[in-house]
């Protein structure tokens, strides 16, 4: 039977902004409630996507391994924009020919499925 101080404590370090927890991302330093949002902005354990995923690139990786998958990756980061590119022509072309002054949103325009 867990007693009241017990539980008082129990309950309070589950909410404290100032109790320290381990990093959720796995880089295992201690980072108070608080200040995890901002730690895992900049952590280079957490997963991100690519910077080219609104166009197609699919890549999740740690922080730290970006650098390096936008450099081997580049041929192929280069094709989804000219892809990407081509679709904006041809919706701007069916576009002009019909008349419409209004493009239709951006994100179709630019995925590559």
């Amino acid at each position: 039977k867990q007693g009241v101080f017990d539980l008082i404590v129990t309950s309070h370090y589950t909410v404290c902004s100032n109790f320290p927890i381990s990093c959720p991302a796995g880089c295992r330093l201690s980072i108070k409630r608080s200040g995890i949002k901002a730690h895992l902005a900049t952590c280079q354990e957490e997963l991100v996507a690519c910077e080219y995923a609104q166009i197609g690139c699919t890549e999740v990786m740690k922080r730290k391994d970006l650098a390096k998958h936008m450099k081997e990756d580049k041929d192929s980061h280069l094709n989804m924009c000219m892809s990407s590119v081509n679709k904006m022509a041809v919706i701007l072309t069916q576009m002009c020919l019909t008349g419409q002054s209004e493009a239709p949103p951006l994100t179709p325009w630019l995925s590559t499925t």
